[in-house]
């Protein structure tokens, strides 16, 4: 019962301070009207009180039902008295009608000078409303887009492929527009999933779609045009924006006999050129597996490197308590900062663990 009462108190004369003076949470928005599928910049900011005893501080996920969320970016702000913490996202609303975006949570640890106990408190935002208005029937994207097809060459060999790539550039939820087909039917045919880069620039969402094909072909033949339909909200009608059919001239003199008399031999090129696409993607990706490891193991132990003081240190090695050789460190930072405890901490050691993991 003694423990339920400290307990009591400990709640009432730390944390109850701590709520009215140490931090504050909000959520702000970009728009409050949209259509589907309008992107909005949604941020969430979190200001905590340097001069209160607050060791950690952390935003849950960003989440709505009816909304498709995207991170943008996250950034921490130090001055004198505060430390404020912006996350941002766009949001795109997937129906219509009138929405509410739920409260979103963070959390605050205190220690309790006392009994040196760790307390978390959650801090919620205001829910918001948001209308959003239905796009015509059968149109799923909006915004303002451009269309543009290009070749390598318009004159190839027979069985020689032509590379030819579709983009669309604007402003709106680009990463809604789904991969196209071409209308061919006597040739071979690759291509690749549509790659999307978007940004966030003047609080509207966009950016470029790409999607790329591989043409072989053994006589002429016409790239036909494509066709993009669209939503635009400033004229409020559904724009069709096309591509020109493109022709295509095959020289038939370089044919290989071979090729017309054996099967086998006709198809063994499209094989080559699969398994050579295959090993491309696979090596592509393995580079950029292991260049995003090297890059976030190099920003460790930058940080390890630099931290001035055992608060500095302390805040650096939280995020990685799980791993036996950092919580060990983390118990004799807590010794050093909350117990007078006179550790020494071997930086060049905390780099050498982290590298073997």
């Amino acid at each position: 019962m003694n423990k339920i009462l400290n307990l009591g108190k400990i709640l009432f004369f730390v944390i109850l301070p701590i709520i009215i003076n140490a931090k504050t949470f909000t959520l702000e928005l970009t728009k409050n009207k949209v259509y589907v599928g309008e992107g909005i910049k949604a941020t969430l900011t979190l200001s905590v009180d340097k001069n209160e005893d607050i060791i950690n501080t952390r935003l849950e996920e960003f989440t709505s039902s009816n909304f498709w969320v995207k991170e943008l970016n996250s950034t921490t702000i130090e001055n004198n008295e505060t430390t404020i913490i912006k996350a941002q996202y766009v949001i795109f609303p997937q129906l219509s009608g009138i929405f509410k975006i739920d409260k979103q949570k963070a959390e605050v640890a205190v220690r309790e000078k006392k009994t040196n106990f760790t307390l978390w408190y959650p801090l919620y935002t205001k829910a918001v409303d948001i209308e959003v208005i239905a796009l015509p029937k059968n149109v799923m994207v909006q915004g303002d887009f451009t269309i543009a097809p290009t070749v390598d060459k318009m004159k190839v060999d027979a069985n020689e492929p032509v590379n030819f790539k579709l983009t669309i550039k604007g402003i709106g939820n680009i990463d809604d527009i789904k991969d196209f087909k071409l209308d061919l039917k006597e040739q071979l045919i690759f291509t690749t999933k549509a790659s999307v880069t978007s940004n966030f620039e003047n609080n509207q969402y966009g950016g470029t779609f790409v999607q790329k094909f591989s043409i072989v072909a053994d006589k002429d033949f016409k790239i036909p045009s494509i066709s993009f339909t669209y939503f635009n909200k400033k004229l409020k009608q559904i724009l069709t924006i096309k591509t020109k059919p493109i022709p295509i001239t095959v020289d038939r003199t370089r044919i290989n006999i071979q090729y017309k008399d054996n099967i086998y031999n006709k198809w063994l090129k499209y094989i080559y050129l699969i398994i050579g696409f295959i090993l491309g993607l696979l090596t592509y990706y393995f580079i950029i597996s292991k260049k995003n490891k090297k890059t976030t193991s190099t920003s460790f132990l930058m940080k390890v490197k630099q931290a001035r003081g055992n608060k500095a240190l302390y805040d650096i090695l939280l995020p990685y308590s799980q791993n036996k050789n950092i919580a060990k460190i983390l118990d004799l930072l807590e010794e050093n900062l909350y117990s007078n405890g006179k550790n020494k901490i071997n930086k060049k050691k905390i780099s050498l663990d982290m590298e073997k993991q």
